[in-house]
């Protein structure tokens, strides 16, 4: 995973949650699982380029018990990356939410603090 941005105003918590991304370019959404999640957005590792700042639609399933966070996403940055074992290139990426509900929000936030604390 490519660490180039440390100064985050909302911290991220390593998390593997089931994600769809659909893109107004593509015609199926993107299924994938975030490598980390914080309240202002997800890093994940896409095998298709989304364009840098380009708008697309997010759901997050934090678990299989709460309601999917349905939100407005942009991508703020792309890397490209290569599996070790394979030639495959895919790219770390990673998606600001917009338009996000308050209460989604705190759903999230709650949801992070919850699996940070289990961390200590």
């Amino acid at each position: 995973m490519w660490d180039g941005f440390n100064q985050r105003k909302f911290p991220r918590v390593n998390l593997q949650c089931e994600i769809s991304i659909q893109s107004p370019d593509l015609a199926a959404p993107i299924p994938a699982v975030t490598e980390n999640v914080g309240a202002g957005g997800v890093c994940v590792i896409l095998d298709k380029s989304l364009d840098r700042f380009s708008k697309c639609r997010i759901k997050l399933h934090l678990d299989g018990k709460s309601p999917i966070i349905d939100c407005e996403g942009k991508v703020v940055w792309a890397v490209p990356t290569q599996e070790i074992k394979s030639s495959q290139k895919r790219f770390d990426t990673g998606i600001e939410f917009v338009e996000l509900e308050s209460s989604g929000s705190q759903r999230i936030r709650e949801f992070i603090e919850a699996h940070a604390a289990k961390k200590l």
